[in-house]
């Protein structure tokens, strides 16, 4: 009994560790994400002025 009260106390910090490590993850994968889409948008951007002949 005394090694599940033990266990069941131990949960709370991995729970917070766990929690610190997915919102790190969380905001590099939105940074990442970011800044592909403004490369992606420039580089459209510059194909659609290069490819302006006229019509």
């Amino acid at each position: 009994m005394r090694t599940d009260i033990q266990a069941a106390d131990s949960v709370g910090p991995q729970v917070e560790e766990m929690k610190d490590v997915r919102k790190a993850v969380l905001d590099k994968a939105q940074t990442d994400f970011r800044a592909a889409m403004e490369k992606a948008r420039l580089e459209l951007k510059d194909a659609l002025e290069g490819s302006d002949d006229g019509e």
